[in-house]
Formats: structure tokens, sequence, C-alpha cells
């Protein structure tokens, strides 16, 4: 393909004889036509290529989360494939990124947790413990809500229950001892001082 500018054809032929003043027509050689080049399902970077290659410019790329695409790959373009163009027109790319769905783990211990969570291709992040009427060690808050689309290697924090304390006897209160076997005198003479005891002594 010669260069844009160049002769390609003439009318008459060299060598012809003409009359001066008679005309000679030339076919000149000119650009190709600019088209938007197809660059759905490349990756950004060799999309980004195309397009400069193309003489023109990447304006924009919008990356969305997309749990049936397994490499990072351009899903839309703006303008189309074979869009006439002119030198420099900007072109817009949708990027699809792969995703995963977040598991619900409420419930599970935190072992089991990090093994639901490992098996989506996630990780545990912080884990957090807070008194609650949930069993021990079991998780009761995720830090990345279930059925949510993330992308791999995220890390989920966890809050996992402990159990609460017990409550506090009432003031004044005071704890009777184990007085079992003992003589009656010596389990009386053990009973703590400062408290009144009703009661019997049965036989």
């Amino acid at each position: 393909t010669a260069p844009p500018g160049r002769v390609m054809d003439q009318n008459p032929a060299a060598g012809q004889t003409v009359l001066p003043g008679d005309r000679v027509r030339l076919v000149v050689s000119i650009a190709p036509p600019l088209v938007v080049p197809d660059v759905v399902g490349r990756t950004p970077d060799e999309a980004r290529a195309a397009i400069e290659a193309a003489g023109l410019a990447l304006s924009s790329v919008e990356s969305r989360l997309d749990t049936g695409t397994q490499r990072v790959s351009v899903v839309l373009q703006t303008p189309p494939a074979g869009t006439p163009a002119k030198k420099g027109d900007s072109v817009m790319l949708t990027v699809a990124r792969p995703a995963v769905v977040v598991p619900s783990v409420i419930g599970l211990t935190e072992a089991a947790a990090r093994a639901s969570l490992q098996g989506e291709g996630l990780v545990i992040g912080r884990v957090a413990q807070v008194e609650d009427a949930a069993r021990p060690g079991t998780v009761v808050r995720q830090g990345i809500g279930a059925g949510k689309e993330v992308e791999p290697g995220a890390a989920v924090d966890l809050t996992v229950a402990v159990a609460r304390p017990p409550a506090p006897p009432p003031v004044g209160s005071v704890v009777v001892p184990d007085l079992f076997g003992m003589a009656a005198d010596v389990a009386r003479a053990g009973l703590p001082q400062g408290g009144t005891f009703r009661g019997r002594v049965e036989r």
C-alpha cells in the first residue's frame, strides 16, 4: 500500500502523445478510512495498544465486578467496533473483573468460618470478640454481608461471641460455704459472720 498522496495511476499513460493543454488524469492514494478497532475480550493493556495504534485515544476505563469472568477483560466499548472515526477521537471501555460471592458464616465457629471463606477464595480479616447470648466461639457478625460480590482475596472481618460473665451477687450478700459432712457445731462456726441465717438442723 502506497503512502497517502502518491500517484497510483495516470491517464493518458506515460509515453503517449498528447496536444498541449490536454488533461492528464491522476489517481492519488489517500489514507484508509479510520475505524474503531474491536477490543472486546482483550485485556486493558492490549485494548489500549490497539486503540492507540489506530490513531485514537483511550479516554476512560470503567471497572465492574463479574462472577462470570475468569480474567480482567474488556466487555464493552464506546463507540462500537467498526465505527468511522477521526484521528484522535476517544474510546471508552468497560472492564470486567473476576468476583466471588461472600458466603454467610453467621453461627459458624471461627475455624468453620475460615474454611468457608477460603473455599470461596476469601480470607479472614480482623477478628473481634463481643459478649453475646450466642454460643461462645461462634460468629455473630461479618464485616462484608453475605451475597455481596467482591474481588478474590478480599478480607472479611468477623465478630465472635464470648460468654457473658455471671451477674454479680446482690449487695450485702455472702457466699454460703460447703458444710456437707461437718458436725453441726463446726458447721455453725463456719458460717460467714455479718449475716443472719435462719433454718433448722435436721437429725
